[in-house]
């Protein structure tokens, strides 16, 4: 049994949303419905803070409330109205209304400030509102180079309680630009926005100090360009990899490569206003390192394993050759692990991103903290060796890194050791997917044996049914031997 709750029904009515308005007072008007009102209160916001807050006693189902304000200071703000009725249920106007008191409003549609263009004639759009007792007159579009020089002032008629204007001017020279406009109405109201900045470059970005850093399966390719750009890299065979981050000092990692091959690479660096300059180069992967005495061989092609999530949560075996790897994602980012030797019982494994070198011998595990130093939170086994091949498995863990309790040194007072601060969102994130994949593969299993249990039920009534039979046909046969026997005694022909 529950109880329906039901909220008032509130609407704004005056003024209308975005609505500007000369006039320094105001009347507010909103309206409620519910089965027993019982109070409203208005509040009113300027930019900063709230500007008024007042409630009324309400009385019946229905009400219109009016709140009159006067001598409103100009600017821009934002109302609404919150009802409460008897039973302490309140309700308000799904989203508030806006209004600017005694001035035009200016805004400026595009570019869009801090832009970068390298087109030299670029439009600019304004647009322009007013007091609906007034109509616009006129806009004026300004831009000012990185001197403070007003180089363009540019005005056109307008009429109307709002218009869009759009502008075009053409660069002359690379610089950081300010622009804006101003709009006056038939009162000689002015309204004028804030400033807007683009900046003119044509100029391509210079990449300098390019450099290749391989080993047997990845290399690291750096540079350096005089101006903020991004960076990408692409590499024969098909390998692409690129970042978005804009800087001047410039690597990337490609991984997958193989031993001893030759590889040629582009890299490319596009600055903010979309000049684009490429680099090209070549280098060789370094050799595979031989092992002796039973040492680790590599397989006979490099694979790529990626592990889902719920694979990770659960633990999960591979068979992987030398270079092999295993890509994996915890809370601190993608992570991989590659196997760089195998041998007769131990193998030699690599943890990225920063490498950590691990050597475990057969049904050793170890425990890696690398999304945070409170809690482990990967455990990595070597399950064994097979045809130079290393059996290793991973599986996501939640586990507290214990602190050691301190020694105290000799006339020192009892030290308490600090226990390790793990955030609750972090312990709540790990068990809520733990006990989501645990709960998917009890329902899976459930949904199984059902299944398995309903084609057992099947399978049984179909050989009941065939037992069923066989003893019906046995019993019409012996009725039928014994009826000959009695026509027989009788001296009856069959």
């Amino acid at each position: 049994m529950f109880m329906m709750l039901y909220f008032p029904d509130v609407s704004l009515v005056s003024p209308l949303n975005n609505n500007i308005n000369l006039s320094l007072n105001q009347s507010f008007i909103c309206n409620a419905s519910d089965w027993q009102l019982a109070n409203v209160t208005f509040r009113i916001w300027n930019s900063s803070e709230i500007y008024y807050n007042g409630t009324r006693d309400l009385s019946g189902t229905t009400n219109e409330t009016n709140f009159n304000l006067i001598d409103l200071p100009k600017g821009e703000y934002v109302w609404n109205c919150f009802v409460e009725d008897v039973l302490g249920n309140f309700g308000s106007a799904a989203d508030n209304f806006s209004l600017t008191i005694g001035e035009i409003v200016v805004d400026l549609n595009s570019p869009v400030n801090e832009s970068y263009t390298n087109v030299n004639v670029t439009n600019f759009s304004c647009v322009a509102r007013t007091d609906v007792a007034y109509e616009l007159a006129n806009i004026s579009f300004r831009i000012w180079n990185s001197s403070g020089d007003l180089i363009r002032n540019e005005s056109r008629n307008i009429s109307g309680l709002e218009n869009t204007t759009n502008f075009s001017y053409t660069f002359l020279e690379e610089d950081d630009y300010l622009w804006g406009c101003v709009a006056l109405n038939n009162n000689s109201d002015v309204g004028d926005g804030v400033n807007f900045s683009i900046e003119y470059d044509v100029s391509l970005p210079v990449i300098s100090d390019l450099s290749v850093d391989a080993s047997t399966s990845s290399a690291v390719i750096s540079w350096t360009t005089d101006e903020v750009s991004n960076s990408s890299v692409w590499m024969s065979g098909g390998t692409w990899s690129n970042s978005s981050e804009y800087a001047t000092n410039h690597s990337i990692s490609i991984s997958g490569l193989s031993s001893s091959t030759g590889y040629t690479y582009v890299v490319r660096s596009c600055d903010k206003a979309t000049n684009c300059v490429n680099s090209s180069g070549s280098f060789t992967t370094d050799a595979q390192s031989s092992s002796g005495g039973g040492g680790g061989g590599s397989s006979s092609g490099v694979k790529v394993i990626e592990v889902r999530p719920e694979e990770i949560f659960m633990g999960k075996s591979f068979l992987i050759g030398v270079n092999d790897k295993i890509s994996f994602n915890l809370p601190s980012g993608s992570h991989s692990l590659t196997v760089s030797k195998v041998g007769k019982d131990y193998a030699e494994i690599v943890v990225m991103s920063e490498p950590l070198n691990l050597n475990l011998s057969v049904r050793e595990e170890v425990k890696l903290n690398l999304s945070s130093s409170n809690y482990y939170d990967l455990a990595i086994r070597l399950n064994g060796i097979s045809n130079r091949k290393a059996n290793v498995s991973v599986m996501r863990i939640f586990e507290i890194i214990e602190v050691p309790e301190v020694l105290q040194k000799e006339n020192d007072t009892s030290i308490t050791p600090i226990s390790p601060v793990v955030r609750d969102d972090e312990i709540q994130d790990f068990y809520f997917y733990k006990l989501l994949f645990v709960a998917l593969v009890v329902i899976s299993g459930g949904v199984i044996l059902w299944v398995l249990k309903s084609n057992e039920e099947d399978r049984l009534a179909r050989k009941n049914a065939r037992i069923r039979e066989r003893a019906r046909r046995k019993m019409r046969k012996e009725k039928d031997e014994e009826l000959k026997k009695e026509l027989k005694r009788l001296g009856l022909k069959i």
